[in-house]
């Protein structure tokens, strides 16, 4: 393989796709002018994208999209022509040369990252069965006195979710945000003002620019969206574990820190970093004073991660 410009040169038995994966050709790159951190950033999230209710075909493509579409186990295939004469959820017949075909569909196949292919809000449900407590039942487990032996009952319910503030959104560049506001039709109506090149005066109309390809990722605020009062904390530092799953606290870094400076906001950062965090018997009085009232106490003894930090140089020898 030899490499000029921006072109490949392959010996005649070695395929392009060999080289190139089908992930990272399918998006509409242009590596003349773009990097290949863009493209590796933007063949990265391909993988982060939930599928469509209803997709559509792409207005510019790069040739490899029927061929990823034949080979994705996804499509139902005619083995020759004809006249589809039923459809339903379930099975499509299809009627060609004297015969009639049943050709079977697979609906809401789960896959490895718990997402269908086909999603469609079907499930109705009364408001009595929400008002009460509502129990999470994952098995069924043979109670003493019976003879009935269940099986394990699992179930898998599909779930469509529209676009809102906070869901993370990317482009086919590798350009990734989070959506911070929606705004509403007259302030966005997909039109831009254009320029003449020739007067510098701008057009009497908004011109639609083009259209562009966005992805809507996995990581959704709901699943994201995460609130504490008080949990568990670490053995060590006494400061509150990270992370959603071990109902962890927010972490304050050094850019958290540097905000709070630039605002110049003393006392709150005090309280992130020493009452709220890893002051044993100050974060208790603290919450305490949320719950019921009053003004927040102001400990004269100094937070467990100075403690720990004494403890440590003492061991070192350093300190007496």
């Amino acid at each position: 393989m030899l490499a000029a410009g921006n072109s490949l040169a392959l010996n005649q038995d070695i395929q392009e796709e060999q080289v190139v994966p089908a992930p990272s050709r399918i998006p509409d790159y242009c590596m003349g002018t773009g990097s290949s951190s863009k493209a590796l950033m933007s063949s990265n999230m391909q993988r982060q994208a939930v599928p469509l209710s209803r997709s559509e075909k792409c207005i510019v493509g790069t040739g490899l999209e029927r061929q990823a579409a034949l080979d994705s186990g996804a499509l139902a295939l005619a083995e020759r022509g004809g006249k589809i004469i039923y459809i339903d959820t379930d099975k499509i017949l299809f009627s060609g040369n004297g015969d009639t075909l049943s050709i079977p569909l697979v609906m809401y196949q789960r896959s490895n990252k718990n997402t269908c292919y086909n999603s469609e809000d079907a499930v109705l449900i009364s408001e009595r069965l929400v008002v009460g407590p509502v129990i999470d039942v994952r098995w069924i487990q043979k109670r003493g006195g019976s003879s009935y032996n269940p099986e394990t009952i699992r179930v898998y319910i599909s779930q469509k979710r529209e676009i809102k503030v906070g869901d993370k959104v990317a482009g086919r560049h590798g350009n990734k945000v989070n959506k911070q506001r929606i705004r509403g039709e007259p302030e966005y109506p997909g039109k831009s003002r254009i320029f003449d090149g020739r007067t510098g005066n701008p057009f009497e109309q908004p011109v639609i620019i083009g259209k562009p390809y966005i992805l809507k990722l996995i990581h959704q605020v709901d699943d994201k969206i995460h609130g504490r009062s008080s949990g568990h904390y670490a053995l060590v530092t006494q400061q509150p574990l990270r992370g959603r799953a071990k109902q962890g606290g927010q972490r304050v870094g050094e850019m958290e820190v540097w905000a709070l400076e630039g605002f110049g906001v003393a006392h709150i950062l005090q309280e992130m970093l020493t009452y709220k965090s890893d002051h044993i018997r100050a974060r208790q009085k603290v919450l305490g004073t949320t719950i019921i009232g009053g003004t927040i106490p102001n400990p004269e003894d100094a937070p467990e991660s100075f403690r720990l930090l004494v403890r440590e140089l003492r061991s070192l020898a350093l300190v007496s």
